[in-house]
């Protein structure tokens, strides 16, 4: 036993390990780049305001007393503190819905991997028999020429493993309309009882080259 028993956070990626008997895993994706670059930006500038903030009161540390009266260099601190952390915060988060969101497509679910926070993750699936459509939205000129968008996928009525009432969305993903089409094609032949293999469904949905 290692000295920490238990994970210190939430943490984690799904793995093969995580499928049901019998299901594998056809396609799997995460948020595009760019949208990762685009969220990033106003973190990003919140942290540059908190250090041109110490480094314009160091400049004129001689006229406002920055280092040398407590009370101005603790207010200082403080306001730029404000900007730092909440910037760094924001943008810690920014990196771990990059890195951990995962849409996954199985030969039976589509799955949605959200890590809300380092204590709080949250799994969403969709069997592929109670999905009733596939919407595209990719609106904007970053995600029409990087092509990327979201996908909804609309589920019938409740089941074991969806909530009544609740889509699945998957956020600013690579591809989207190839993926509208694989998702589709792949509860098409499940309801049908049509044998899935995963390079013919690929190849046809254009997602293998």
């Amino acid at each position: 036993m290692g000295l920490f028993p238990m994970p210190l956070t939430s943490l984690r990626l799904f793995k093969e390990t995580d499928l049901n008997p019998n299901e594998m895993i056809i396609y799997k994706t995460r948020m595009h780049p760019i949208s990762f670059v685009v969220g990033s930006i106003n973190p990003l500038v919140q942290i540059a305001v908190g250090l041109l903030i110490i480094a314009t009161a160091y400049l004129y540390r001689d006229v406002i007393g920055f280092m040398d009266d407590r009370l101005n260099t603790f207010g200082i601190i403080l306001f730029a503190g404000i900007f730092l952390l909440w910037g760094f915060y924001q943008l810690v988060m920014e990196i771990i819905d990059f890195v951990f969101d995962q849409y996954i497509v199985t030969n039976q679910r589509v799955i949605v991997e959200n890590q809300d926070s380092l204590f709080s993750e949250g799994i969403v699936t969709a069997n592929m028999r109670s999905v009733e459509e596939v919407n595209l939205t990719q609106k904007g000129f970053l995600r029409t020429v990087f092509d990327f968008g979201m996908l909804e996928v609309k589920t019938a009525a409740r089941t074991d493993e969806i909530r009544e009432g609740e889509n699945l969305i998957l956020t600013d993903i690579p591809k989207p309309k190839k993926v509208q089409r694989l998702i589709d094609e792949i509860a098409y032949r499940v309801k049908r009882e049509v044998e899935i293999v995963p390079e013919e469904v690929l190849k046809a949905c254009g997602l293998m080259n």
